[in-house]
């Protein structure tokens, strides 16, 4: 509702939505994030400021918690300050649990080929996942910024590494 769309709203509609300042928009965005329905129509007394030197502050706590904003950094400009946007103070990242990735190791057999499985359950294969990120360099993002990542530059210049260079 709050982002123009010409297929869905009217041009009256989509006019008004643009001169509704972003810090107008961001403030509906964190009220309907934390909103809960046992609020009914009291979401007002659930948000407030801090009052320093009498003056109301510009931090904004939902029941008394600093609220956290979420940003996302994508690349560098060109004077090399990080490139930053701001997320939906209504979007809530997916948690997810990762168990692989390019340093880890899986296989997966049938329970038959391992001695002592515990019984119980219908198993059809068993998947058994090793870390080897100590044997395996992964190399930063920021690497590729000469200068940016000294650390990983440091350890690109240790001798016997095996590393594999490709261009994207």
């Amino acid at each position: 509702m709050l982002t123009p769309d010409e297929r869905d709203y009217k041009p009256e509609y989509n006019s008004w939505l643009e001169s509704v300042p972003q810090y107008i928009k961001e403030l509906a965005f964190v009220v309907k994030r934390f909103n809960k329905p046992e609020w009914g129509e009291d979401w007002r007394g659930h948000f407030s400021v801090d009052i320093i030197n009498g003056t109301p502050g510009n931090e904004l706590k939902c029941d008394n918690r600093k609220l956290v904003t979420t940003h996302l950094r994508v690349g560098f400009e060109t004077d090399g300050s990080w490139r930053t946007f701001g997320l939906r103070k209504d979007f809530h990242p997916a948690v997810k649990i990762q168990f692989e990735d390019d340093i880890t190791a899986s296989v997966v057999t049938p329970p038959r080929a391992v001695a002592n499985v515990p019984e119980g359950g219908n198993r059809h294969s068993l998947k058994f996942v090793e870390n080897c990120e100590l044997r395996l360099f992964q190399r930063p993002d920021d690497a590729i910024h000469r200068g940016y990542d000294r650390q990983a530059e440091s350890d690109f210049a240790q001798p016997d590494n095996f590393s594999r260079i490709t261009s994207r």
